[in-house]
């Protein structure tokens, strides 16, 4: 018996029988096995499968994260090559020089530094520790070079050290 498939809308020939059944059943009768799955997929826009699969892919990735690190490191391993690693190092290394030397890293990286070594040194006093630097470099800004030697002990360092000697040891300073 001759259909037309619903799907392809070609005519095709099929067994009387399969036909009747169908029909009964209320089902449609298609060409072949090929038309009868298209004819079943349902439409879903481009956009929503993109939607549905990035949800998915995160849930997926917060599930299996340690798994997916895992897997990936013994990849990497596997497949290194140093030598290769090195040459391409070397030819990002002038434009990371150049990235160093800019104004706005020195400036950011001179204050990062700062924090860090008081965070080493001072552990949970670094924030009082920066405060103090930073009052310590305002006194030696307002005060001249001879207030600043005068009250470290090192102005005329050398002649105080040659009345010194001259007051210990009763005789005068050697030349």
């Amino acid at each position: 018996m001759k259909i037309r498939c619903p799907q392809c809308r070609k005519w095709s020939e099929v067994d009387r029988s399969a036909v009747i059944r169908a029909k009964k059943d209320g089902y449609r009768k298609f060409c072949g096995r090929k038309c009868s799955g298209l004819a079943r997929r349902k439409y879903i826009p481009p956009e929503v499968k993109k939607a549905r699969k990035r949800d998915y892919d995160v849930l997926y990735r917060a599930k299996n994260l340690a798994r997916i690190k895992a897997n990936k490191a013994a990849y990497y391993q596997r497949t290194r090559d140093p030598e290769k690693e090195r040459i391409e190092r070397k030819k990002r290394m002038p434009n990371h020089v150049e990235y160093c030397r800019r104004p706005q890293y020195r400036q950011w990286k001179q204050g990062y530094d700062l924090k860090y070594r008081a965070k080493r040194l001072f552990g949970p006093f670094a924030e009082a520790a920066l405060v103090l630097r930073d009052v310590e470099m305002e006194i030696d800004r307002r005060m001249t070079w001879v207030e600043r030697h005068q009250a470290n002990g090192t102005l005329n360092k050398s002649t105080q050290r040659k009345r010194d000697y001259a007051i210990q040891t009763g005789r005068p300073y050697p030349r």
